[in-house]
């Protein structure tokens, strides 16, 4: 049988290279690949691992470069603008695709891949880390509890500081507006609307209505034509929330969005190495008449909770013979959220 060759592109980034360092423990290597030569060879002289320069920007490069590859890791966001080229390729190279995207807008247009993913043998997976796994996995869980659930709500209590690569794609996110998904659409809402009070397990918290990429996984996952999705406030998010503040109008306008993005990579920059903790998630359904059951989940700290995520999905998809743009738990399964050490849920 043959190697198994996977790429990890944007393999220097915070979350990349978290990846790269729980993969080289669990005995694989992967190629690392992104844009910036100089520090993807540091990485790679540091774990001993090749290196594959390249932009994304040549549609025949990203082809060129994923030819002998069985499946890429993208971890570089925002995935607006990184998600749909590698995944074109993908359906020409015959190559796996997974990544750890968050943005909404996003995952309607990657499960359209759904039919050319079967046809040419390849699972495209986005949302393969703390977004969307854990609540993906809450959702499926809920419905399989009331199989008559109507809607599904789903909260995050989370007050860990985000990475710049995340909060640059929280405000592609926020530039879109708020939105819920009722009757089977998505609807728009206020952005930072307020939701209700919702009991954790560190304690009852305030929350805001949030568009999670889950309005789209758990719609797919569940079938269930009502999801509203809530972030809890908290003083750990208090840049999300700044960030927030700038309103829809602001964020939409692409020139100061990249200024932005650059302020938030020099705000941001050495203040993601220390992580520790829990993060807390809560879900509920209700039927028809108004009955409604309520689960609680944890997982570690989202970021090496999505490092061993991302290595278990590469795991699971070495040899399969899955195929087509799927939700994690469609792929996977409800207890594959459990794997991470300290995950559980209840």
């Amino acid at each position: 049988m043959s190697e198994f060759r996977w790429m990890l592109y944007g393999a220097y980034g915070f979350t990349g290279r978290l990846i790269a360092r729980e993969a080289v423990r669990r005995g694989h290597r992967p190629l690392l690949s992104g844009r910036n030569r100089e520090k993807l060879e540091a990485l790679g002289s540091e774990l001993e691992l090749d290196t594959l320069p390249f932009s994304l920007k040549n549609q025949t490069d990203i082809i060129s470069a994923l030819r002998d590859t069985d499946l890429v890791a993208n971890i570089a966001g925002p995935y607006t603008h990184t998600a749909i080229p590698v995944v074109n390729a993908c359906l020409q190279t015959g190559t796996h695709y997974l990544d750890v995207c968050g943005e909404l807008h996003l995952f309607s247009e990657l499960y359209s891949r759904d039919s050319a993913a079967r046809s040419n043998g390849i699972v495209v997976l986005p949302g393969c880390g703390f977004d969307v796994v854990p609540t993906d996995s809450m959702a499926a869980y809920l419905k399989d509890r009331m199989p008559e659930a109507i809607h599904i709500e789903l909260a995050i209590d989370s007050s860990i500081q985000p990475s710049a690569g995340t909060a640059k794609a929280a405000t592609e996110v926020i530039a879109r507006g708020g939105y819920v998904r009722e009757q089977g659409k998505l609807v728009k809402r206020q952005l930072g609307e307020r939701g209700p009070n919702i009991r954790f397990h560190r304690g009852e918290r305030p929350t805001l209505v949030a568009p999670f990429a889950d309005l789209e996984s758990a719609w797919r996952t569940t079938g269930v034509p009502n999801i509203t999705t809530y972030l809890a406030l908290h003083p750990g998010i208090g840049f999300l929330s700044s960030l927030a503040g700038l309103g829809t109008k602001v964020l939409a306008i692409t020139p100061l969005r990249r200024v932005i993005a650059a302020s938030i990579d020099l705000a941001l920059k050495g203040k993601q190495e220390n992580r520790e903790g829990e993060t807390p998630i809560w879900g509920r359904a209700t039927d028809e008449k108004g009955g409604s059951i309520e689960r609680w989940m944890r997982t570690p700290e989202p970021y090496h909770y999505t490092a061993e995520t991302v290595v278990n999905a590469v795991e699971r998809l070495k040899g399969t013979s899955l195929a087509g743009a799927l939700t994690p738990t469609e792929a996977f399964g409800q207890d594959f959220a459990l794997l991470v050490e300290g995950a559980e849920r209840g």
